[in-house]
């Protein structure tokens, strides 16, 4: 396996998709989704980090809202904020949970790779073993 990663980054807005807010007076109808664009799909293990350091940031803020983010594709979005709350809180908390998730993802890839090492390693010193074995065996 190769450990190589590409991290993702945020590389903008999918802006025709930016949804509406119903305004009808009801709690959170000031709301609407919004969809940001990613630089690749990421890995369902990146995904798992990246919602779980969203919705429990290292730095809380008081307009974050946990639960809103989901992942599909190249394409995170956040269900129930607006492009105010983005730019004033959720920014920082998605570049946070962007950091940790390419980082610990990274991290998995150097782990698989050097047990994936190991096992190679182990076979081919046993096929070398049996194949010395195999030589002094007279028949």
């Amino acid at each position: 396996m190769n450990p190589t990663f590409v991290p993702i980054k945020v590389e903008g807005f999918f802006l025709s998709d930016i949804g509406h807010p119903k305004n009808d007076g009801t709690p959170g109808s000031g709301l609407y989704s919004v969809p940001i664009k990613l630089s690749a799909a990421p890995p369902r293990e990146w995904i798992d980090t990246f919602i779980e350091a969203f919705d429990g940031p290292e730095k809380y803020d008081s307009g974050h809202r946990q639960g809103i983010a989901s992942i599909s594709q190249n394409r995170l979005t956040l269900n129930g904020t607006t492009m105010e709350e983005i730019e004033s809180s959720h920014q920082r908390t998605i570049q946070l949970a962007m950091e940790r998730a390419n980082t610990a993802y990274a991290e998995l890839l150097m782990k698989r790779s050097a047990a994936d090492t190991k096992k190679n390693a182990e076979a081919e010193s046993h096929r070398k073993h049996v194949e010395e074995l195999a030589k002094k065996i007279k028949w």
